[in-house]
């Protein structure tokens, strides 16, 4: 992080914080809404209880499941009667009719990138006595300009 610029740390924390944002709002919505979307003819992506889980289906899943869930499609429904399950930790495992997953909660990320991003910024404020652009050491200057780059 000391290699960055200032600009750069700026662009990257908020970048960060838009992206903690929008992992917010997908884990408010998946508390009651699941959506899956099919990746290639064995994968899916699936966002659901504050979760998000990467199924492999098995090889006859067509003869079990709906022909209309096509690859490239996206699929959401509400879950109002459903009761609310929700996964803390990682898992990896299997359901019952041989599709394998693996399950992480978006918690984990949520935390990692709003702490990144938070570091970014504060990482991002210069010492008392730098310049507040180029950091240059002012210890001694009373002209109140930078003689390194002229931020004054």
């Amino acid at each position: 992080m000391a290699g960055l610029s200032r600009r750069s740390r700026r662009c990257a924390s908020a970048a960060l914080f838009v992206l903690s944002s929008m992992l917010l709002i997908a884990t408010a919505i998946s508390l009651r809404w699941t959506v899956v979307s099919r990746y290639s003819d064995r994968c899916s992506l699936l966002i659901s209880g504050a979760c998000i889980e990467w199924v492999i289906w098995p090889d006859d899943w067509r003869d079990r499941y709906s022909a209309s869930f096509r690859e490239g499609l996206v699929h959401a429904w509400f879950r109002a009667d459903e009761p609310l399950v929700l996964s803390w930790w990682l898992e990896l495992g299997n359901y019952m009719w041989g599709r394998d997953y693996f399950r992480l909660p978006l918690w984990i990320p949520l935390v990692f990138l709003t702490t990144l991003a938070a570091l970014l910024q504060c990482n991002s404020r210069p010492s008392p006595g730098h310049c507040a652009n180029c950091r240059y050491n002012l210890t001694g200057d009373v002209s109140g300009i930078c003689p390194e780059c002229g931020h004054g």
